[in-house]
């Protein structure tokens, strides 16, 4: 009797969710599951959906489910729809068999018939069987390629498994999103008998894994790597290289050369931090040389003052941080500070260099570099919001609000939306002993009035982030809970649409007439938009419309509503057939 006879459609359904599972059964149905083959307890079998799918179940433990399938929803951990047809194919294979027994018809070959026949063949036959499988099947040659190569009786062949990667990482053409997937987990096979060679030859994976990420590295310039996947390809092989370094203990002083290099060049930050990683296995002696050939990099920057252009090309940002994980390394606050005083060419590096001496408590060094990266640029120059905050910060903790003030004000006025109007009342409430918040928010408010009358008269296109409505306001009476004030500035000035739904969700208690009235102004507009995800939205208003009237004793006034809809858009019959959904 089979392991896997408590399967049944409801023990799949509680394995996936509700989408994967229709989808699966839509799979089984439309009977694009095939090579179906049970065999010591595992389910083997092949979806055809956008790709060929492979899809393996077993049982883990008593009554539980494992599964596999090398799609990518089903290699985040998910029970995919693949993995549901498959379980619904073999459920009905089963009860097929236990129909054919009941009438004596004859039974079908199945796997166990081909390892009957198999265990009588000669030797020779089976290797020549295997040998044509061999020649056409890429990923069987590979594994057996590399068994054979890991127990050469002459020593391991190293060369092989160089040249299986070569053959797994190296591509002609690009790899778009959909065959990613396949093309990584090729690479992926051979990483994992790399690692088999960790124990017994920890030197050679250390060379083999620094040739593979060399490969990975260049292909990733002709992969779409939406997912991530090719980004996992080489942590694992990061991953393997240190685990190998850590048990080869290779030549400190050559090792920290090659990371140097590597850190130096790589696109992908693939030994970034490699100072701090391999740390342990450089020993004094590496890092002596690592910090040595950093620095003379270091020196061959210029230094940048305000007022200069950073420029982002070249090696600059990440030699600054090869410098900057060596200081924080050794605890030195007054190098860290120096290595960022390199570049002092925005707000943003003297707010770091205040933070650094904010955490260790030195209070007079943190406020003096944060006003000097306001003075040292012109008072035209818009203010960075991170550095102006944390000036604001420490004036309140020197009781010198006034001052911490006026600078959160300068912020709200170069940028005068929802969020900084949230942060100038955090700050004045820091006020004391009595919140100066009633005076800041009439300011407040008053700016942003005016700045909708001038964007009203103007249209201008600088101004197009920001609508000409009265959104803003709205949204700030919501969250103050002012909710008739909110209608009214709504009614005023409009207002999007989202804050309009929100406002007819909360009148429609007290003024159900208000919230009808938002509903019915959209549904038309919405309904020739034509497509079906409007009527969707459409139909879910005309229910409130519904509700609202019924609620307002207009039922019959919604009857005519709804004939008058019926006959002004029976041409799109998508909408109609929708609204005969609902049953009025």
């Amino acid at each position: 009797m089979s392991e896997l006879n408590f399967l049944s459609p409801r023990f799949l359904r509680d394995y996936a969710d509700g989408r994967s599972f229709e989808r699966g059964e839509d799979y089984f149905k439309s009977e694009c599951v095939f090579s179906l083959e049970e065999y010591n307890g595992k389910i083997v079998a092949r979806v055809s959906g956008t790709h060929d799918y492979k899809v393996k179940l077993w049982v883990e433990d008593e009554n539980e489910l494992g599964y596999d399938c090398n799609c990518p929803y089903a290699d985040e951990g998910n029970f995919c729809k693949h993995c549901v047809a498959v379980g619904l194919a073999w459920i009905a294979k089963r009860k097929n068999k236990i129909k054919q027994k009941s009438h004596t018809e004859k039974r079908r070959t199945n796997i166990d018939d081909v390892k009957a026949y198999l265990q009588t063949r000669e030797k020779s036959e089976l290797v020549e069987m295997l040998m044509q499988e061999v020649l056409e099947n890429d990923n069987l040659r590979r594994d057996l390629m590399l068994i054979v190569a890991r127990n050469n009786p002459q020593g391991v062949d190293f060369q092989a498994f160089r040249k299986e990667l070569k053959r797994a990482i190296e591509i002609d053409d690009f790899i778009d999103y959909y065959e990613t997937y396949n093309y990584t987990r090729n690479i992926e096979s051979v990483i994992f008998k790399l690692a088999e060679l960790l124990e017994t030859h920890s030197e050679a994976v250390v060379d083999l894994c620094e040739y593979g990420l060399k490969l990975a590295s260049k292909s990733m310039e002709n992969i779409d790597d939406s997912d991530g996947e090719m980004g996992s390809v080489l942590d694992e092989l990061q991953t393997l290289h240190l685990k190998a370094c850590e048990k080869a203990k290779p030549d400190a002083e050559k090792l920290a050369q090659r990371l140097f290099e590597s850190e130096l060049e790589d696109s992908y930050d693939v030994f970034y931090d490699a100072s701090t990683q391999y740390a342990d296995v450089l020993g004094k002696k590496g890092l002596a040389l690592y910090q040595k050939l950093t620095e003379a990099e270091w020196e061959k920057l210029p230094a940048l003052k305000a007022g200069d252009r950073h420029s982002f090309e070249g090696n600059r940002n990440r030699i600054t941080h090869m410098m900057e994980s060596l200081a924080n390394s050794k605890g030195d606050i007054e190098k860290l500070v120096e290595i960022k005083s390199r570049d002092l060419s925005s707000q943003y590096r003297f707010y770091e260099i205040a933070s650094i001496y904010e955490s260790r408590k030195q209070y007079d060094k943190a406020l003096e570099w944060a006003e000097q990266g306001i003075s040292d640029f012109p008072k035209t120059e818009r203010l960075d919001s991170r550095l102006g905050e944390f000036l604001a910060n420490e004036y309140h903790r020197r009781k010198r609000h006034d001052e911490a003030m006026q600078i959160i004000w300068k912020q709200f006025e170069n940028d005068s939306d929802f969020s900084n109007y949230g942060i100038l009342k955090k700050h004045a409430d820091k006020v004391k002993p009595v919140s100066t918040w009633r005076i800041w928010r009439e300011k407040a408010l008053d700016l942003i009035r005016q700045k909708i009358a001038e964007r009203k008269n103007k249209q201008s296109s600088s101004l197009f982030y920001y609508p000409a409505d009265n959104s803003l306001i709205v949204t700030i009476f919501l969250h103050e809970k002012l909710f008739e004030e909110a209608w009214q500035e709504a009614s005023n000035g409009g207002c999007s649409e989202d804050l309009w739904l929100k406002l007819a969700k909360i009148r429609e208690k007290e003024h159900p007439a208000d919230a009808l009235k938002i509903y019915r102004d959209r549904i038309e507009p919405k309904i020739k938009e034509t497509n079906n995800q409007a009527y969707d939205q459409a139909v879910k208003w005309i229910k409130e419309v519904k509700r609202l009237m019924l609620q307002l004793g207009k039922e019959s006034e919604f009857e005519r509503y709804l004939v008058t809809l019926r006959i002004n858009y029976k041409i799109k019959r998508n909408f109609i057939k929708l609204l005969d959904t609902t049953k009025w």
